[in-house]
């Protein structure tokens, strides 16, 4: 039987969740997905409206049997809320439940081990679950090994990250605090 929906953002009013979104609606790829937050700002929930997406409000761990509901009628959610310290292990454990594919952009190393600990359960229940798939980890893992594949082996590898001043939000730094911490 066929799901309502493509995917659910999760986070969707954020500034990296905005990023994907506008990539997405440039390729067309708006159809079935619902754009979820806590507290849009009109600015964002305008934007996410006008690139096609359907829109909710609805904080996503205040109450895990409307999370259940959205989720079982979803192909994938795409969890793009921080902190994941947070919403991490909780997102991925209703998407498991509900037989939902899961994917996030996560860089908190105090939560990865713990939702990589859920691959078995993941595996029972016959979904995919994809954390760390933004830029460090994520797409900085896949240009090192590109580059190991072509130039030969490597010692070490340094990462160097610019941060815009216009993304430094509230939210960020205070990702920063807890990621350094």
């Amino acid at each position: 039987m066929a799901r309502k929906w493509k995917a659910v953002v999760i986070g969707a009013g954020g500034s990296q969740a905005q990023a994907m979104l506008r990539a997405l609606a440039r390729g067309g790829a708006t159809q079935s997905w619902l754009a979820i937050d806590r507290a849009w700002r009109p600015e964002t929930k305008d934007a996410a409206e006008a690139m096609g997406f359907v829109i909710q409000q609805m904080d996503a761990l205040a109450d895990p049997g409307q999370l259940d509901e959205l989720l079982s009628h979803t192909d994938l959610v795409v969890n793009m809320a921080g902190p994941y310290y947070r919403t991490g292990t909780a997102i991925l454990d209703r998407a498991i439940a509900n037989r939902t594919n899961y994917l996030d952009i996560s860089d908190d190393a105090d939560v990865t081990i713990p939702m990589l600990t859920r691959n078995a359960a993941a595996e029972a229940a016959g979904i995919s679950a994809l954390i760390g798939m933004g830029s460090s980890p994520g797409t900085t893992n896949i240009l090192i090994r590109a580059a190991v594949d072509k130039l030969g082996p490597a010692d070490d590898v340094d990462i160097y990250w610019t941060v815009d001043l216009a993304d430094m939000t509230n939210a960020a730094v205070r990702h920063f605090w807890h990621c350094f911490n």
